[in-house]
């Protein structure tokens, strides 16, 4: 559907999102300093437990709820960022992925993830309704280039390559939220895997062309 103008034409189209990559590497997305501000709310104990770790049975690891969307609540519950310095990591870290990719998105949830040792997710999708849903994923564990091989920690995906992606310290990732994953926890012991997780909606705004 389009509207004439004189000068321009607005067309109606979804096409912001159509030149992304369905997975996509963003290797030092963060740096030294910014990982070491995040550890401060990976770390913190807040006297509202629902705000704490929580082992997950059903992805089988361990989670911290940051973040819901009241339009996509969970469980019918919302919840807005347990402090200022949360919400302004995660609005930075939006802003930089919008750089990147030159999209706007809008946030859904937020949540840590952490893995110990034999703690494997199993296959899942994030989103199969939601054709514009992207999952991004901030790695800020203790997995490095340097440990990969003795540790592993493989974010695995279902799809015609079957690509595998090592989520070292640092790295992220934005990924389409219908396609199947698995992220596999540590195979030593005493080494943690943890990402942070922002679950993406894609702007789409109406398109102008000048004629």
């Amino acid at each position: 559907m389009s509207l004439s103008c004189s000068s321009y034409t607005i067309l109606k189209e979804k096409v912001s999102h159509q030149s992304m990559k369905p997975i996509k590497i963003y290797d030092n997305f963060i740096s030294d300093e910014e990982l070491e501000e995040a550890y401060q709310f990976i770390n913190k104990e807040y006297t509202n437990t629902v705000l704490n770790w929580r082992f997950n049975s059903i992805d089988n690891c361990w989670k911290k709820l940051l973040y819901v969307a009241e339009k996509n609540m969970v469980n019918h519950i919302s919840m807005s960022f347990p402090c200022t310095s949360v919400r302004n990591f995660v609005l930075k870290m939006k802003n930089r992925i919008e750089k990147c990719t030159k999209n706007e998105f809008k946030i859904s949830r937020v949540y840590l993830n952490r893995q110990n040792c034999g703690e494997d997710v199993p296959m899942h999708i994030d989103d199969g309704v939601n054709p514009n849903a992207y999952t991004f994923l901030i790695y800020m564990g203790d997995i490095t280039p340097e440990n990969f091989d003795k540790v592993g920690g493989i974010l695995e995906f279902k799809n015609k390559e079957r690509t595998k992606i090592e989520p070292f310290t640092k790295r992220a990732v934005l990924f389409r939220s219908d396609i199947f994953h698995s992220p596999f926890g540590p195979l030593i012991p005493g080494v943690t895997r943890i990402s942070l997780a922002l679950k993406l909606i894609v702007n789409s705004p109406l398109v102008i062309r000048w004629t």
